[in-house]
């Protein structure tokens, strides 16, 4: 199991060094956008010694910068306002991250951690696929309909923008096209078994949130919500009803709150309208007004937002957050972008499947390890990380021998675990082949129940993937 949680992005060749002229987010969008380049951002601090790694040793390197002159760069000081406010809106937590940012703000492929030169060049390729508009690719497509190479590309960007049916539909038409490269035909036989194996897990994992939640909608967390329906490829009536559900059963107020957020980042605006709607009757609290007019944006009712923004500004007087409904009353005055909480959202859901995504693919070598472990060597949080990730390690090649001999051989099989802040296992949830029999499910159960790990750092609940391939 990687210890950096996976994958990123590239962009452009806009760096603000100096961090006190480092330009709004927003800004960096639009003029990534009138460049016509995508928009990669490095968060970073400068007490953090991976960040001094990557600023001393790759980006420096005349390929990199010579690549970086494809995309929008720009570098935030996670330590000042606004490099806070870029963290705070993508959900970024370690240093350094590089995250890939689309024409409309959304985060498209995310890097944790200090890439290589080669890990990081590679990367910036993805990126610049990643951070295409679908209509730049369909006029590719439409320009040239046979070439195995388009339709690759094309393939790429709808699996990262989830999209996987269409990225089926081109990759296996690069495998049957016989002008197509053996490489090129290689990588979309591998990536079409991938995507589909995937899936399942998706699959499993949605159905298993979605089953929970209908059970006990009253219950319901804003991360259960928000895996079982954003980007979930769960059905549309099925995550509205869904969604719904949770709405009409949350008698707590702030909660309600919290989840209608879900619901508009899961794009069901009319159960989050009549959500809010219930808010506001029970009373007008200035935060309820908020969401109530940001319910009315996203369904375009552009004079309904501005009025409720209005009367949430009047009634807010000395709120904390009276800054924040001034920034939406001009972002809904000007007819553009959702909130910064949806968006957040959104990103946090994407990083649940950007980690199944990796599972089978993001191995790391020996000689990686070695060397992080010594950049590590003197932070304590990474020492914790480092040891819980150690005895996942440890238990993953544990159990794996143990149900092995129960149950047979497994090519893969995973578990979601929570931990609490003493390292005992909360809650888990398991990722497995389609096929996988019930008595691996039971052994692999059993054995985590008996589980013990140490302590997750610096968080009541941890959420880590760890990957138990069986061989006795």
């Amino acid at each position: 199991m990687a210890i950096w949680r996976s994958l990123v992005v590239v962009v452009g060749l806009v760096v603000a060094t100096d961090a006190a002229a480092a330009p709004t987010i927003d800004e960096s969008i639009n003029s990534a956008a009138m460049a016509g380049k995508p928009l990669v951002v490095e968060v970073y601090t400068k007490w953090c010694g991976p960040c001094r790694t990557f600023e001393t040793q790759t980006l420096t390197d005349p390929q990199v910068q010579l690549a970086l002159q494809t995309v929008w760069f720009v570098r935030y000081d996670a330590d000042d306002l606004v490099g806070e406010e870029v963290g705070r809106r993508y959900g970024v937590t370690g240093y350094p991250a590089f995250l890939a940012i689309d024409r409309g703000g959304l985060e498209r492929l995310r890097f944790p951690g200090a890439p290589s030169t080669q890990v990081f060049l590679t990367w910036i390729a993805r990126a610049r696929i990643a951070a295409q508009d679908e209509t730049d690719v369909q006029a590719q497509l439409t320009a040239k309909p046979s070439d195995p190479d388009v339709r690759l590309v094309a393939a790429r960007w709808y699996f990262e923008h989830g999209k996987t049916a269409n990225a089926l539909v081109h990759y296996d038409s690069v495998v049957k096209a016989p002008q197509a490269s053996a490489q090129a035909r290689s990588e979309a036989a591998s990536e079409s078994v991938r995507i589909r194996r995937i899936e399942s897990w998706k699959q499993q994992l949605t159905k298993e949130k979605a089953d929970s939640i209908r059970r006990d909608p009253a219950s319901t967390t804003v991360d259960d919500l928000a895996i079982a329906v954003i980007d979930s490829g769960l059905d549309p009536v099925d995550a509205k009803a869904l969604v719904s559900a949770v709405l009409g059963a949350q008698k707590n107020q702030l909660m309600l709150n919290e989840l209608i957020y879900v619901a508009l980042a899961a794009r069901v605006s009319d159960a989050a309208l009549l959500g809010a709607t219930t808010l506001v009757r029970g009373r007008r609290d200035a935060a309820f007004l908020d969401t109530l007019a940001e319910c009315h944006h996203a369904r375009g009712d552009r004079t309904e937002a501005l009025r409720i923004e209005s009367e949430a500004i009047r009634t807010a007087r000395a709120s904390p957050y009276l800054e924040q409904m001034r920034a939406n009353l001009s972002r809904f005055g000007a007819g553009r972008a959702e909130s910064p909480r949806v968006l957040e959202l959104r990103s946090r859901a994407s990083e649940v499947w950007s980690r199944l995504e990796q599972l089978d693919t993001l191995d790391v070598d020996a000689v990686d390890q070695a060397r992080r472990r010594r950049m590590f060597a003197t932070s304590s949080r990474m020492q914790e990380y480092l040891k819980l990730h150690d005895a996942l390690e440890t238990l993953g090649a544990k159990i794996g021998v143990t149900c092995a001999k129960v149950a047979g051989p497994a090519t893969s099989v995973h578990a979601r675990l929570e931990i609490d802040a003493t390292g005992v296992v909360q809650k888990t949830t398991l990722l497995l082949e389609q096929g996988t029999n019930s008595a691996r499910r039971a052994c692999v159960e059993q054995e985590l129940a008996k589980a013990t790990l140490p302590p997750a750092p610096r968080r009541n609940m941890h959420v880590v993937l760890i990957d138990m391939a069986a061989t006795p």
